[in-house]
């Protein structure tokens, strides 16, 4: 595991937490983890925390980037916490790519985003 990256699932849903800055290296633990979700439920739900993020690298927005093109139709539901209006621009942004549900929490709703990930 990444020292700057959490891993871990809710009931339905892969929970990603970064501080700093994410790097192309950290999708070397990203994408096996989408992807055991997706072999297990047939489906991805997204749990993105971000208030400690600050950035991607260059090299980790195109990994981000394939990967969402290789998984579009698998991702059902993203809940970004995010603290900074950027970020919440850039969840909003998220949806003219993906046809996933797609909401921004602030890191004090924490509860609701995982109750909303994980929901029926």
């Amino acid at each position: 595991m990444s020292d700057h990256l959490e891993l871990s699932n809710t009931s339905r849903a892969l929970c990603i937490r970064p501080t700093g800055r994410i790097h192309a290296a950290d999708y070397e633990l990203i994408r096996p983890a989408i992807e055991a979700l997706v072999a297990k439920q047939g489906a991805i739900r997204i749990l993105f925390q971000a208030d400690e993020m600050e950035g991607w690298t260059p090299a980790a927005m195109w990994e981000d980037f394939k990967l969402g093109v290789h998984h579009h139709k698998e991702v059902e539901r993203i809940a970004f916490v995010v603290d900074k209006k950027w970020l919440e621009a850039l969840a909003g942004l998220t949806k003219v790519f993906l046809a996933a549900d797609v909401r921004t929490f602030h890191p004090e709703q924490i509860d609701e985003a995982k109750v909303w990930i994980d929901a029926e």
